[in-house]
């Protein structure tokens, strides 16, 4: 008796049955067929199709050396198949024989899952490359570009590009030229940027440039959002987010820099007109953009988010081995003045080794410090050496699957073509 399967019950004497599968000769019991019910062979009777009266026996067209599994698993209730067939071919054989994909035994399991992994990878990178689920076709929403968009795309990815370099050049010395008013706020004189900032401008063409991209970028966005058929999933898009804090704080500092000459002489005003500049990250950040016409960097993003738990694991490995070590560094080194010290400082210690930085402005100085320097930095190693080999076996998976997408949407075959009886939504293809 198998007691580790619920419904399996010992074989009781009965009439043989004979099984024709692909050419392939089968035979076993009735009574074993009875074991599992609400599958193709439980209810078999004389009156199926596949029955032949001249050779008393039923005949199926499929494969029989998967066939070969599911007879022995209604025999002894596990499940098995050969790893030299593509798990697809056995999921679409399982749904044929009506034997849930939750009785595969363990071993022939991590093989098998692959075919899931593949399509959940397939319907994610579909849906990020612009195609149709299942289909080798542009989605229905998504038209073929006209030549004023494609030429309008390359456009805005050039303007993108200088937007950077301008962000870059004002604070080039190369770039800027003496200030036709110098202005010294409060006599500042020791920090060589600030007097840098003070006394020079922009050079006028990059001023030129910059307003002329600050006018174009918020043009754009106004009419983007006036015309878009849902401004709260506009206005909620990351994209637009950064878009807009790139944009209009960006407007709103050049004009406070040039229609308030004296800006130095209103501490409040100078303090909120630095906030601003610091937005200017945000003119960085919106390089993603490229992945609106790119679809090598959407795939980078999809990977990103698909590596999200890999990415926190090392974080937190970092976070707790940097905690640790660094506390433990402080009180080693509690006791010498000669180490500039405290314990945030000692954490910061901690994660510069761990990453195998090494700047070396802390330092161990006594021997039980040293000691936990050395651990340190083989918990770092360590650490990287565990979860980075996963990030990259992501990465690697999801690019070779790219590349199959791609080559076969340019042949104008079916990306991922349903299995027969699968009737799996989107959203449960996640849960497989």
């Amino acid at each position: 008796m198998i007691r580790n399967q619920v419904g399996f019950t010992p074989t009781t004497k009965s009439e043989s049955i004979v099984f024709d599968v692909g050419g392939t000769r089968f035979e076993t019991y009735t009574g074993t067929l009875k074991k599992v019910p609400n599958t193709k062979l439980f209810a078999l009777s004389r009156d199926s199709p596949n029955y032949r009266p001249k050779t008393n026996d039923y005949y199926f067209d499929r494969d029989p050396s998967i066939f070969r599994g599911v007879l022995d698993y209604y025999r002894n209730g596990t499940l098995h198949f050969p790893n030299d067939i593509c798990a697809t071919v056995v999921r679409r054989e399982l749904d044929y024989w009506g034997i849930d994909e939750k009785h595969v035994a363990p071993c022939c399991w991590e093989f098998f899952k692959l075919y899931s992994e593949r399509r959940a990878t397939a319907e994610l990178l579909s849906k990020a490359m612009g195609f149709e689920h299942g289909t080798g076709r542009r989605g229905r929403n998504i038209r073929r570009q006209s030549m004023f968009e494609k030429y309008y795309s390359y456009w805005i990815c050039f303007a993108l590009l200088l937007s950077v370099f301008t962000t870059i050049a004002t604070e080039s010395d190369a770039m800027r030229v003496p200030a036709a008013n110098p202005r010294l706020r409060f006599n500042d004189t020791d920090n060589p940027k600030m007097v840098r900032f003070e006394t020079t401008d922009p050079h006028p063409v990059i001023v030129a440039v910059d307003l002329l991209l600050v006018g174009f970028f918020m043009s754009e966005f106004i009419i983007r959002a006036a015309i878009c058929p849902n401004r709260w999933i506009f206005f909620t898009s990351s994209i637009n987010i950064v878009e807009l804090l790139a944009v209009f704080p960006q407007a709103i500092a050049i004009n406070l820099r040039y229609l308030v000459p004296d800006l130095s002489s209103y501490p409040k005003l100078y303090f909120a007109y630095w906030i601003l500049l610091m937005f200017n990250i945000f003119r960085v950040i919106r390089l993603l953009k490229f992945g609106k016409y790119y679809v090598g960097l959407r795939i980078l993003i999809v990977t990103l988010r698909a590596s999200a738990t890999e990415m926190f694991f090392l974080v937190y490995l970092m976070v707790v081995g940097a905690v640790v070590f660094g506390v433990a560094f402080y009180y080693c080194e509690v006791w010498t003045t000669a180490t500039v010290i405290d314990m945030p400082t000692t954490i910061y210690w901690a994660f510069i080794t761990m990453t195998t930085v090494g700047y070396g402005d802390v330092v161990p100085k006594t021997i039980q410090g040293k000691v936990i320097a050395v651990l340190c930095a083989l918990a770092g190693a360590l650490f990287t050496g565990l979860a980075v080999p996963v990030i990259a076996d992501n990465f690697d998976r999801y690019y070779r699957q790219a590349s199959v997408i791609l080559m076969r949407h340019r042949l104008g075959l079916p990306i991922m073509t349903m299995l027969p009886g699968a009737t799996k939504t989107r959203d449960q293809a996640w849960q497989w």
